[in-house]
Parts: structure tokens; sequence; C-alpha cells
């Protein structure tokens, strides 16, 4: 049962449940990849996307990975031609940690 929320801020939250398992993957999506790269800028978003794990204004590139990593989880990032994610895999006790993790990466890069 996949299920589409919009939350207020105008974020758009797909879900799905599946009872049996305990793990969670979780990510934040841009609608911006390569493809919409200047072309004076080209490979932008990529360097972006590495950016993002170079800190926060709350954590070193260390805290970010130890957040997840140190959990048992995985932290990790891509860009396609038509969007840049960065996203985590973790148990379900740790949903909160990864998006504060996540949210705060791409709310407050140290960039």
């Amino acid at each position: 049962m996949v299920k589409k929320s919009v939350l207020e801020n105008g974020v758009v939250v797909i879900s799905e449940e599946i009872p049996e398992f305990r793990s969670i993957s979780l990510g934040f999506f841009s609608r911006e990849g390569a493809r919409g790269d200047p072309e004076e800028l080209r490979g932008l978003s990529h360097f972006l996307e590495h950016a993002l794990f170079k800190g926060t204004k709350k954590r070193t590139p260390r805290e970010i990975a130890q957040a997840l990593e140190d959990r048992g989880g995985v932290i990790d990032a891509l860009t396609a031609k038509e969007f840049m994610s960065v996203y985590a895999k973790v148990l379900d006790e740790d949903l909160k940690v990864a998006m504060e993790v996540i949210g705060d990466m791409v709310s407050n890069p140290r960039f």
C-alpha cells in the first residue's frame, strides 16, 4: 500500500508500509539532476551531492556518518539525470535519527 502525503510546507512524502520488515529506507529527492546543470556549471548537482556530506551547522562529516553507521545503518547519495538524492537505510527504531540527519544535511549544509 503506497501513500502520498503533502506536508504543510509543500514537501511531498511517498510511503509504503511492509509490516514484515523492520528496516526503513528513506530519502530526500530533488527534482533537479545532472541534466538541469547549466552548460557552464556542468557537474554542479553532483558536486552539491558530495558537498552535503562535508558537514552542517550542527554536524561534522564524521558525525553525519557515525549517526547512522554506528547503529548499523547506511547513508549515501546519488545524482542521476533527473534528480539528486540523499538516502538512508536503518532499523525502524532509528527512523527519527535518520530523518534528523538527512533533514539537517539538506536544510543546513555548511556551504
